[in-house]
């Protein structure tokens, strides 16, 4: 009896060592082993000596185990090894073996062969296994790390390696599954997304299985926390069925009322605060979100409500803005639209432009090519009822119209584009607050807001470097830019550019037909009339062709010559056409009013204060101005007459300190007849004229059409006053050079 239970202590070598070896040299003695044997199993039962037979090769088994698991650490590759593949070949008893394994599996600098035996033990010791196996407790956690790397190793090129870790994959995911361990399900679908994106077909296919894996794990996750809460929070469920209720009748007025969403939301201020328990992370939480109603603020449908609330007030405001009312009248005109030519632009034809999140239309042309009333026709479309007409298919906007005259300066560099669209809305909307800069950030960047940038190109660098960035920054994903330049700056944000078409040839009775039309005066005109106007102008704008602008001024002369408002005769020129025009509008004026040489001459002094900086048209100082006449009382008395009478010119600014021409084609023949009369035939005015023209930024392009201008006027006044003869080469070369670009 002793004799047993010191074998069951000992490891099998040392039981034949010491028990066998010394009995065989005695005949005696290995009889009465023999007896000993067989009187033992009789007495104690047969099944007895099995047990201690199982449990004596076990113990030298888990012996021989931890010896193994130490070899897999040896700097021994052929050691490591044979330690790993005898570890796969014991099967379930190897399971304390796993942590050590995987750390080789993992080890992306070990031996490919002995990666390959390490993945292949891992599967050969979990299938088939009991996972309740006391043996795999701490497997768990390293089986859950090696899942992605085993992921990436069935993504191989390796054909073996492939095959050996996909079966392996397998085989640990089915052990996670049967473990229940929920902490895997990050691990597995990583492993997911590795498998699903492979070349190869047959790890492809294992993707399924994993996510299968994922899913049974995710909802057992879910079952096990539900009763927990359930047991900690009693009130938990009354909570949810409270908040579920909220959300329900937040969702019927998403539905049939939406606009009433928007009104508790902005009655609820953002100040007011909810702090929550400590066990729902103690966060401080507004009270909108809090109740579901915050949740749906910005919702398309709620913006939608809100600004179809509004459009009819908004549309009102719009129409009555300068720059849109002066504009009233509007004749199509030929367009190319992306390159591609059309006979009107029609709003619906940009609708596939506001399908993308951002959209940006550029209408780009010389002055008076009816940029800016291409513009302002799409904002009032913007705002259409039907929408097959509107502008944005989806849904109406509300235009917001940006001069070049605003002040963007701010010291937050977004802060007064923003401010400014607020006070724009603010009197769109006719309401006494202004909206929020965060409905405003929402409104502008789900494409509620439209915002029309006019006259880009007359901005200075510095406002037209924050407006880009504020479209980018903000974001405006709805807007409209008019500009002389073709914004190459814009180009990465996916301009759609609009070109109009130069009004020419038989284009220009169709033009004189639309718009003696619109202002109801084409019954006055019989056939030889009109055609005889047609011819007229066609011949002082010969092949060149002209702009709506010039076009329009040129019918207005006839309409009031033919009413016998305007006794001189019809222009024969377009810097002549500008002079008249000036006349006209002079000679309208009831009671008092200035000579047509005094308002010429105080026009062409501003006109060049406004350009002579840039060479483009600009805001001039007030006191730059003033400064030019010399008398400020005579200066102070001209500028409010060309302004409040004539209208003409506009004071700008924040502190109303800049002025502007309303008509940018005029300032530049004004401006171009005030440099002849100033230069005349001094080389040297001259040469600095074009030294400073040249230094221009982007010159000659930059400034070609006042180059035009200046030529035209040259051409005209050419028997009047002596020009000398290079200033017309120096003009003809630099408009060459941009045309032939």
């Amino acid at each position: 009896m002793c004799c047993l239970f010191d074998i069951q202590t000992q490891s099998g070598a040392d039981v034949i060592d010491q028990t066998l070896s010394p009995a065989l040299s005695n005949p005696q003695t290995v009889f009465r082993w023999i007896f000993g044997v067989l009187f033992f199993v009789i007495l104690f039962n047969n099944s007895f000596g099995q047990v201690s037979l199982e449990q004596i090769i076990e113990a030298d088994a888990v012996e021989d185990i931890e010896v193994l698991i130490q070899r897999v650490g040896n700097d021994n590759a052929s050691v490591r090894w044979g330690a790993i593949v005898t570890l796969g070949q014991n099967g379930k008893q190897a399971g304390p073996a796993i942590p050590a394994i995987v750390q080789v599996v993992k080890n992306r600098q070990e031996n490919g062969s002995i990666r390959i035996s390490a993945v292949r033990a891992i599967a050969l010791i979990i299938s088939p296994s009991d996972p309740s196996n006391p043996a795999f407790r701490d497997a768990v956690p390293s089986l859950i790390t090696v899942v992605p790397v085993l992921a990436e190793l069935a993504d191989s090129q390796n054909s073996d390696a492939r095959s050996t870790a996909a079966s392996a994959l397998v085989r640990v995911a089915n052990f996670l599954y049967a473990r229940k361990a929920v902490d895997a399900i990050p691990s597995l679908k990583s492993a997911g997304k590795i498998l699903q994106s492979s070349k190869y077909a047959e790890t492809r296919r294992m993707t399924e299985a994993i996510d299968d894996t994922v899913l049974y794990l995710q909802l057992l996750w879910i079952k096990q926390l539900l009763p927990n809460w359930i047991t900690n929070y009693p009130y938990v469920p009354v909570i949810a069925g409270v908040y579920f209720l909220l959300l329900t009748i937040s969702l019927f007025l998403l539905w049939l009322y939406p606009i009433g969403l928007w009104m508790i939301n902005e009655r609820i201020s953002d100040s007011i605060e909810v702090t929550l328990p400590n066990w729902m992370g103690g966060i401080r939480l507004p009270l909108r979100y809090l109740l579901p109603v915050g949740f749906f603020h910005f919702h398309p449908r709620v913006l939608d409500a809100w600004v179809e609330k509004h459009l009819e007030t908004a549309a009102k405001v719009f129409a009555q803005k300068p720059a849109v009312k002066d504009r009233e009248i509007f004749v199509p005109i030929a367009v190319d639209l992306d390159g591609e030519p059309r006979e009107g632009l029609d709003p619906a034809e940009l609708q596939p432009a506001f399908l993308k999140r951002q959209t940006l239309i550029l209408v780009a042309g010389e002055g008076g090519a009816g940029k800016t009333s291409l513009a302002c026709m799409l904002g009032k479309s913007a705002m259409n009822y039907g929408q097959d007409r509107r502008l944005c298919k989806e849904h109406a906007m509300l235009p917001v119209l940006l001069d070049p005259d605003v002040d963007l300066r701010s010291e937050e560099k977004h802060g007064a584009l923003l401010e400014f669209i607020r006070q724009q809305l603010k009197m769109m909307i006719n309401e006494s607050e202004a909206p929020s800069e965060k409905v405003v950030k929402h409104l502008l960047k789900k494409r509620r807001v439209l915002l029309i940038i006019d006259s880009l190109s007359e901005m200075s660098e510095v406002s037209r470097s924050l407006v880009r960035s504020s479209i980018v920054k903000l974001p405006v994903n709805a807007a409209i830019i008019t500009s002389r330049s073709s914004e190459a700056s814009f180009k990465d944000l996916g301009l759609h550019t609009v070109t109009p078409i130069r009004v020419t040839g038989d284009n220009i009775s169709i033009f004189f037909g639309a718009y003696l039309t619109k202002r109801k005066k084409r019954s006055e005109f019989n056939d030889t009339d009109f055609f005889s106007m047609c011819r007229q102008f066609s011949a002082m704008v010969k092949d060149k062709g002209t702009t709506p602008l010039f076009a329009t001024l040129y019918a207005e002369q006839v309409i009031c010559k033919r009413e016998k408002s305007y006794r001189d005769d019809l222009p024969m020129n377009i810097p002549d056409l500008m002079l008249c025009y000036l006349n006209q509008l002079n000679r309208s004026i009831d009671g008092h009013g200035l000579d047509d040489r005094t308002v010429h001459s105080a026009a062409q002094a501003i006109a060049w204060e406004c350009l002579r900086q840039t060479y483009r048209p600009a805001s001039a100082r007030l006191d730059a101005v003033l400064k030019a006449f010399g008398s400020e009382e005579m200066a102070s008395s001209v500028i409010s007459y060309l302004e409040q009478r004539l209208k003409i010119i506009k004071t700008v600014g924040f502190g109303k300190d800049y002025l502007r021409f309303t008509l940018d084609p005029l300032s530049e023949y004004l401006a171009s007849f005030h440099v002849i009369d100033k230069f005349s035939g001094d080389r040297d005015l001259w040469n600095e004229f074009f030294v400073e023209a040249d230094k221009q930024a982007e010159a000659p392009e930059s400034i070609m059409y006042f180059l035009l201008a200046l030529h035209d006027c040259c051409l005209t006044n050419e028997e009047k006053v002596t020009i000398p003869p290079f200033v017309f080469e120096e003009l003809r070369a630099r408009i060459e050079t941009v045309s032939k670009n």
